[in-house]
């Protein structure tokens, strides 16, 4: 059983499963989960959607900073597709704090939905990937 954490940063966290079992004096059980989420990162946002006109440039910023206690560097960054967007890392400057601005930019010239999925490689043992989920809706001029 996997219990997703993601959304929980810094906070309690409390979750329940029904275990059901072939033992007859015993056939179902609930088996209840709790503990502190702690805040790995602040992503903002969470996820892009890419929205606008054919024609014209859309870009999403994205920004990633890690927490104090669990500082990263980011190694590198994939796209599960790469078709219809493109991106760009930087590490961001000192007036604006620590952390990585990544900058998505659609590539999609004709009407149309996508998605895709980025993957950010780190060099934390704790949390080694960051995803963030990228979604396109491109209209037609009016």
């Amino acid at each position: 059983m996997k219990l997703k954490t993601s959304g929980y940063n810094g906070k309690d966290v409390k979750k329940t499963a029904v275990i059901h079992t072939n033992d007859p004096a015993n056939p179902k059980f609930t088996l209840t989960i709790s503990g502190h989420v702690e805040k790995f990162l602040d992503l903002n946002p969470k996820y892009v959607r890419l929205t606008g006109y054919s024609g014209t440039r859309i870009t999403v910023p994205v920004t990633i900073v890690p927490t104090a206690k669990y500082p990263f560097k980011i190694t590198d960054v994939t796209s599960r597709s790469g078709t219809f967007i493109t991106y760009t890392l930087t590490k961001r400057k000192p007036n604006e704090g620590n952390g990585y601005s990544l900058l998505i930019e659609n590539l999609k010239k004709d009407k149309g939905r996508y998605s895709d999925l980025l993957t950010l490689t780190t060099d934390s043992q704790i949390q080694p990937k960051i995803t963030i989920r990228v979604y396109g809706n491109i209209m037609e001029p009016k």
